[in-house]
């Protein structure tokens, strides 16, 4: 996959999951206020990351994960991938729960980049 490909369906792909939080909201009944807009947490450092989302025009907070990713281990690739995502939004949520700042408004963002990239948001 080349690089602009590559960062076109990023893009696109965290578009979608950004429409899907919106459409979360609204079938949960939670109206788009200045007092209550959805809160985006990166839960990653990568500078593509937070470019992606800065371009697309969100306002977001950065937090990472504080995870042992050696400890974890997949044959497959794509598995692999797949479980850093998971374990870093749950290490996430589960400090920003502890914390009290975990609502029903907040979209955490988490990837993974291997063979494959995988986003993975709660």
């Amino acid at each position: 996959m080349n690089t602009a490909y590559a960062a076109t369906f990023r893009t696109a792909h965290l578009q979608t999951t950004l429409e899907s939080g919106t459409e979360f909201e609204r079938k949960r009944g939670m109206a788009r206020s200045e007092s209550s807009p959805i809160k985006i947490i990166l839960g990653s450092s990568s500078m593509a990351r937070k470019e992606i989302l800065a371009e697309m025009g969100y306002e977001f907070t950065v937090v990472t994960a504080e995870i042992d990713e050696k400890s974890i281990r997949k044959d497959k690739p794509e598995d692999l991938v797949m479980a850093l995502a998971e374990a870093k939004a749950e290490a996430i949520r589960s400090r920003l729960q502890s914390a009290g700042q975990l609502n029903p408004t907040t979209l955490l963002i988490t990837a993974d980049t291997g063979l494959f990239e995988v986003i993975s948001y709660c």
